[in-house]
């Protein structure tokens, strides 16, 4: 059994061991008071009031330790100190531990038998003391360290024991009510306390157990949820905003329409998670991991996803305008229709990602690394492709109008599908385009210069003005492709299929023709 003591900011937990079978052996009366049987929690009011009520070991109490120049009119022992009259029914091996999150408190707790004599002592922050208690009577002596002025609530609770350092309290009701009434309670067993349209704004929450709670509809506006776990817990409409959820656990958690705008969540793991329809503008979720989770129509708008796990997420129509999400894993991610307009990608794992009739404009893609992904229908329009990788992608129909890089090189397409594409007016350049499908694509006004062709497949596509001075195409498709007024200026075309190919006015000097001569200066709509 773990019997806890807390305070607020601090935790003093007995571990009963096992029942002993055998004669008292630390000096208890052997004649044991009458006391209440039935499990709850009693406060100083109620000793104050009733000066021979003793507890079970067992029971929780709630006490008040003042420090020593404050005297409190309902009071169980002198200033700066607390007492509790306890009672054991059978010889128990106990572990106390006192934890406090201030490092150097150094709050005492002695337990005196009925003889007055010192059975053991614990400062908080210091090592667990294990003892063997007989049956009879006893009192714990609480006493207040005097390095502060503040009066601390002491929970002190039992449960079952174990060979586990700092455990938790677990929950009861007076937990919750401690929550509801002081908006604190760090490092609480709440499992699945039900909360559900609680007024817990600015809570501090720190670090507690909120697993399978009901938090739906609650206000947790500001509040203090660093390390919490909320495994399973219904947060369904509550309202999170400008909440600390560093590190959290959300596994499977409901957060559905749920308000996250301006949260930290910072290294929280929302696996499996539902935020479907939840606004999460502005949210920092730096290095979080929302695998599988669903964001279907979720709001990102501006959120700092840098390094953020999206991995198997569900992100369909979700709006990521403006967010950052540098180096962000979105590996068999779901963003069918998503919004990640002026979004910046840079340096993002996008394999098996499907992106189709996603909205990417202006989006920043440099040394993105896009495999096997699919973004049909995508619109790419003045996005950023330095660097960009595209292998094996489908981007049949995709809009990159005016895409452009601010340094060479540029993109690579090799093996994707560039079907009906619209690259017109791109300010590329150096790209490599090995194997890629263009047939019927648009690339009128295309600045891609020194680039490679080699195998592509440009039937029926449209390179008219283009600019493709120094590029290779040897053994690609040209069937019926247009190069009118085109740029070919040393361009290599041996072996290329130019069946029905249009070059009128295209300029041809210098270039390597079909069969391997060079063209004369000054070639214009054929090689001469």
């Amino acid at each position: 059994m773990n019997i806890r003591f807390r305070t607020l900011s601090m935790l003093l937990s007995l571990v009963f061991l096992g029942a002993l079978m055998g004669c008292d052996s630390n000096g208890g009366s052997g004649s044991i008071t009458p006391n209440p049987t039935t499990p709850g929690a009693y406060t100083e009011n109620d000793f104050t009031n009733d000066p021979t009520l003793r507890i079970p070991l067992f029971h929780t109490a709630v006490m008040f330790l003042e420090p020593p120049n404050e005297v409190q009119t309902t009071d169980t022992h002198e200033a700066g100190s607390d007492a509790v009259p306890y009672y054991t029914d059978a010889l128990t091996e106990y572990r106390f531990c006192w934890e406090d999150d201030v490092a150097n408190a150094q709050h005492t707790m002695v337990l005196g038998d009925a003889a007055g004599n010192e059975v053991l002592s614990v400062v908080s922050n210091e090592a667990c003391v294990t003892a063997t208690i007989g049956h009879g009577n006893y009192t714990m002596f609480l006493v207040h360290d005097g390095l502060t002025i503040d009066t601390h609530a002491v929970f002190i609770r039992a449960d079952s024991g174990g060979d586990d350092e700092g455990i938790q309290p677990q929950y009861n009701q007076n937990q919750v009510n401690l929550l509801l009434s002081s908006n604190k309670c760090g490092k609480c067993d709440l499992t699945g306390a039900d909360l559900e349209n609680a007024h817990l704004e600015h809570a501090n929450l720190w670090q507690s157990n909120l697993s399978e709670a009901n938090l739906s509809g609650a206000d947790l506006k500001g509040a203090n949820l660093n390390g919490v776990s909320l495994e399973k817990a219904n947060l369904e409409n509550a309202n999170l905003a400008g909440a600390d959820l560093e590190h959290a656990n959300l596994h499977e958690a409901k957060l559905k329409n749920a308000t996250l705008v301006w949260v930290n969540m910072t290294g929280v793991d929302c696996w499996k998670a539902n935020l479907q329809g939840a606004s999460l503008e502005n949210a920092n979720a730096t290095s979080a991991s929302l695998v599988s989770a669903n964001l279907t129509d979720a709001n990102l708008g501006k959120a700092n996803l840098t390094g953020t796990n999206l991995g198997y997420a569900f992100l369909k129509k979700a709006n990521l305008k403006g967010a950052n999400l540098t180096k962000a894993n979105l590996e068999y991610t779901t963003l069918v229709s998503a919004n990640l307009a002026g979004a910046d990608l840079g340096q993002a794992k996008v394999t098996h990602t499907n992106l189709s009739d996603a909205t990417m404009v202006w989006t920043n893609l440099t040394k993105a690394y896009f495999d096997h992904s699919d973004l049909t229908g995508a619109n790419l329009e003045n996005a950023n492709l330095t660097s960009t990788v595209f292998e094996t992608v489908n981007l049949t129909n995709a809009n990159l109008e005016n895409a452009s890089t601010s340094t060479r090189p540029g993109p690579d397409f090799p093996r994707s599908n560039l079907t009906g594409a619209n690259l017109n007016h791109v300010k590329l350049g150096d790209c490599w385009f090995y194997a890629a499908d263009f047939t019927g694509a648009s690339l009128k006004g295309a600045q891609l210069i020194e680039s490679l062709w080699n195998d592509a497949n440009l039937t029926d596509a449209n390179l008219a003005g283009a600019y493709l001075q120094r590029g290779d195409f040897g053994n690609a498709n040209l069937q019926n492709a247009v190069f009118v007024w085109a740029n070919l200026e040393r361009a290599g075309l041996v072996g290329a299929n130019i069946t029905g190919a249009n070059f009128e006015n295209a300029d041809l000097s210098n270039a390597y023709w079909v069969d391997g001569r060079q063209c004369a200066e000054g070639s214009t709509g054929w090689c001469y």
